[in-house]
């Protein structure tokens, strides 16, 4: 049974983001996306880098 509501799951998942990205596939461009993954990248990549130093020891 668990597998079969993982499977069940994951395809609801993927079928809403499959309906959600045509839908904003419409409404905004790509170089809007890119620009908008661009600076959702570098935030993840800012907050991984500070947290990684807080969490560093002192020696």
């Amino acid at each position: 049974m668990v597998i079969a509501g993982t499977i069940l799951a994951h395809s609801s998942c993927s079928i809403l983001a499959v309906i959600a990205g045509k839908f904003v596939a419409r409404k905004i461009s790509i170089k809007t996306v890119t620009y908008i993954g661009g600076a959702i990248f570098l935030v993840f990549a800012f907050v991984a880098t500070s947290v990684g130093y807080e969490d560093k020891p002192n020696r």
